[in-house]
């Protein structure tokens, strides 16, 4: 993949949960607002068959989600220019840490 990203409205996305107010769930990632639009809809796709979503985050944690909003609150969303986003994919590449779900 590479640390290219299209410059197509590059978008920061922060993650931030907690699990059982045991441990802080935190990390980001580049994207674009198409990309970030297609998780948007995949988010609201899956909560039409389903009660919830189930992030599991290591062995025997995991966090459940019991609606879109819920889920979609852990994410907070920011434009960025091109360049802040040529500067964080060279120090950091497209992410790091824990980037949330990724529901199909």
């Amino acid at each position: 993949m590479g640390n290219s990203l299209p410059i197509d409205k590059p978008l920061l996305v922060t993650y931030n949960s907690n699990w059982a107010d045991e441990m802080d769930i935190d990390g980001f990632y580049l994207t674009t607002q198409f990309r970030w639009d297609r998780f948007v809809e995949r988010v609201n796709s899956h909560f039409k068959d389903k009660d919830d979503y189930t992030y599991y985050i290591g062995t025997n944690e995991e966090i459940v989600y019991e609606s879109v909003e819920m889920l979609l609150s852990d994410f907070k969303v920011e434009e960025i220019t091109a360049e802040e986003a040529t500067l964080v994919l060279k120090l950091f590449g497209k992410g790091f840490g824990f980037t949330g779900p990724d529901v199909e």
